[in-house]
């Protein structure tokens, strides 16, 4: 695909809804702009989504999701549009595809009935699409269409280290359920040694009673750049982290990890990455057994072995090359598909 096709990405991110699609999107948005190709990234969502990019990504934040000529001349038959939406509704959907030559969605759930296009499912095989009926669509399923930011595109084999010393919390922008606090206090009363590092994003409200809480054990670290945060990743021991797309670069770092799920849509990935047994699962945010839950498998990662087998399952499973090969499928697709099909 030359250099002078554009390509249009829609997403949505806000303090509320979270910021798991913005991290995939800008992931795609880096992977084309590098093989050259001109790129607009719209984002209906807040100011909060600038703490949540890199300074080299740009984007314009418009409300699309109820106002597409909101995005005015942006949407002037782009020959690609890329939608990354929990929000937009399938009239929505119709109208874009009106708009480009290939329509392509990324679905986490199948929640919607998509125009005719490419759909993007990463996280889990070829086994769900038996839950998608609809014909004619190209679709990419599976783990190695998984988005991730250019930080994580050359990470090196994770080795263990001989003892667990030091602890990654990280529960997403928002934290919808402040498990931060509450996982911090249970690690300082149990494994009050431990050098925890609690990662929050723009959307947590709870950041001065968190500090409150803090030992001297303890670092609070806000809005972290994809590289910092990659740092973070790397140097833990163990991660306890909530159940999306932070998963995947978990994995690809090779750091142990806990999930907790916290929102019914991450479920699939929970599910996905508990089979490969990359992550122990300790179910919902709100289970009875949550706290008896995280020290049991915290007690279980002290051994170096278990950390080293776990480490090397996530990098087995996903590396860096997964964002560049999603971006050549779709030029491929587009030139032999659909270059010809819109004008």
């Amino acid at each position: 695909m030359d250099n002078q096709k554009q390509l249009v990405i829609l997403t949505e991110a806000t303090a509320k809804v979270g910021y798991g699609h913005l991290t995939r999107c800008e992931a795609i948005y880096q992977a084309f702009k590098k093989i050259g190709m001109r790129v607009k990234l719209i984002v209906d969502g807040d100011d909060s989504i600038f703490n949540c990019l890199s300074s080299q990504t740009a984007v314009k934040l418009l409300p699309w999701l109820s106002n597409l000529s909101s995005c005015g001349t942006m949407l002037d038959s782009p020959n690609i549009i890329i939608v990354d939406s929990y929000q937009a509704s399938a009239m929505v959907y119709r109208q874009l595809a009106k708009l480009t030559s290939m329509l392509v969605c990324m679905d986490d759930t199948w929640r919607l009935s998509y125009p005719l296009g490419v759909i993007i499912h990463p996280i889990v095989g070829s086994e769900s699409l038996s839950n998608y009926n609809q014909t004619g669509h190209q679709i990419l399923t599976g783990i190695e269409y998984q988005p991730l930011r250019s930080a994580f595109w050359n990470c090196a084999p994770a080795i263990a280290n001989e003892k667990l010393t030091n602890i990654l919390i990280t529960f997403g922008g928002e934290d919808i359920r402040d498990l931060s606090g509450r996982i911090l206090m249970l690690l300082m009363r149990d494994y009050p040694s431990l050098i925890k590092n609690v990662v929050i994003g723009p959307g947590y409200h709870q950041l001065a009673d968190l500090q409150q809480k803090a030992d001297a054990n303890t670092q609070i670290l806000q809005n972290l750049s994809a590289l910092d945060m990659k740092g973070m990743m790397e140097q833990a021991d163990l991660a306890i982290s909530a159940g999306g797309q932070t998963l995947s670069e978990l994995a690809c770092v090779g750091a142990p990890t806990l999930a907790i799920l916290v929102s019914d849509n991450q479920s699939q990935s929970c599910a996905f990455w508990h089979k490969t047994g990359f992550i122990r699962y300790t179910g919902k945010w709100n289970s009875k057994h949550l706290d008896q839950l995280v020290l049991r498998f915290i007690d279980h990662y002290q051994d170096q072995i278990n950390r080293q087998i776990t480490a090397s399952c996530g990098q087995t499973i996903i590396n860096g090359k997964s964002t560049m090969m999603l971006v050549k499928k779709l030029c491929n697709l587009y030139e032999n598909h659909y270059s010809t099909s819109h004008s």
